[in-house]
């Protein structure tokens, strides 16, 4: 036999082998199918970097048991019953004072009109005997008034679109400190702002509500066209995902799509997803819903393996006029035994 020829038969042989007895190194196993994951948005779904957030606010309108606390740009009148020469109209600074005849500077801002009142009735008891001092607010809530210009000036009304920094933490108008909203969850850092604006509004409620999940990503790998990162905006399957990142059908192994997700326990779960009875079958029940952070990797098929091992390990080492092409019918005129 011709040296050529035994060149061919060998490496047909070899790509004969190589298609038959070719293996996708697919480690997992039907008994690692786990039960089905909840959706990617829901109750427990904890809140990332890049995520947005909408706060909603809500301004009460019943009266309150507690007692007014004076604050930074109120506006009070103060007033002398026998000493009317040292009556006045003041406004709480932004450093918390008032300013009075003969006693200047004075501490007003976290005090009640009553607390106040004693205050200033001690501080003229050495030029006055037993005097009567009577506070009225004049402009109040000027801190509310403020926050509710600054929350309807919003398109949104009253509500602020919230942004998840890269370092996990949120910025809420007139809270000084940071909150940490990285790895909570909507209702958790619901209770966390709302204990936080009590502190300085008692009639204000607030709802929170996820406005954008740009940190529910999934992973899709392998035979696509656009191998990438894809946001989850609303539950997604696996043959949704494949279908945006434009799976090869013609190079995949549709029978073993690779899905590595978490177990409630945090652990790496592996499971196949059988396109075949998916498409082919129209059998949506193996269609997996996914969940934030998975990885979907799509395997070559035998044939693609087999191809690349030809080009690979064959053709490379065969001379030009015995290469194969897969372009060749067995029959025509440039058919590779001519």
């Amino acid at each position: 036999m011709p040296r050529k020829m035994f060149t061919i038969f060998s490496t047909l042989a070899v790509l004969f082998l190589v298609v038959s007895c070719s293996d996708l190194n697919v480690s997992i196993k039907e008994d690692t199918v786990h039960e089905e994951p909840p959706a990617p948005i829901g109750s427990d779904y904890l809140i990332g970097p890049g995520d947005s957030l909408q706060v909603t606010y809500f301004f009460g309108t019943q009266p309150t048991e507690k007692e007014y606390v004076l604050e930074v740009g109120d506006v009070i009148d103060v007033q002398f019953y026998y000493h009317a020469e040292v009556n006045r109209t003041a406004t709480i600074h932004p450093d918390g004072n008032i300013s009075l005849a003969r006693k200047g500077e004075i501490r007003a801002a976290g005090l009640t009109t009553q607390e106040l009142q004693e205050k200033i009735q001690t501080l003229y008891g050495d030029i006055f005997k037993d005097p009567l001092v009577n506070i009225t607010l004049i402009e109040f809530n000027q801190a509310l008034k403020g926050f509710k210009e600054a929350i309807t000036s919003d398109r949104a009304g009253h509500s602020k679109v919230v942004l998840v920094r890269p370092d996990g933490y949120i910025s809420l108008f007139h809270i000084e400190e940071d909150i940490r909203a990285a790895g909570r969850t909507i209702p958790e850092l619901k209770k966390i702002v709302a204990q936080e604006y009590q502190k300085h509004f008692d009639s204000l409620t607030i709802s929170l509500a996820m406005l954008t999940t740009d940190s529910n990503l999934v992973y899709v790998s392998g035979e696509v066209q656009s191998p990438a990162s894809y946001q989850l905006i609303q539950p997604t399957t696996v043959s949704q995902i494949l279908a945006q990142a434009g799976i090869i059908y013609e190079n995949a192994e549709l029978s073993s799509i690779i899905l590595i997700s978490r177990s409630p326990e945090g652990k790496p779960v592996g499971r196949l997803v059988d396109m075949n009875k998916i498409i082919g079958e129209g059998n949506i029940g193996n269609d997996i819903l996914l969940k934030r952070f998975d990885i979907v990797y799509v395997p070559r098929n035998k044939i693609t393996n087999a191809g690349i091992f030809v080009d690979q390990y064959i053709n490379n080492l065969l001379p030009d006029a015995t290469r194969l092409n897969w372009g060749y019918s067995l029959g025509g005129k440039n058919d590779i035994f001519d």
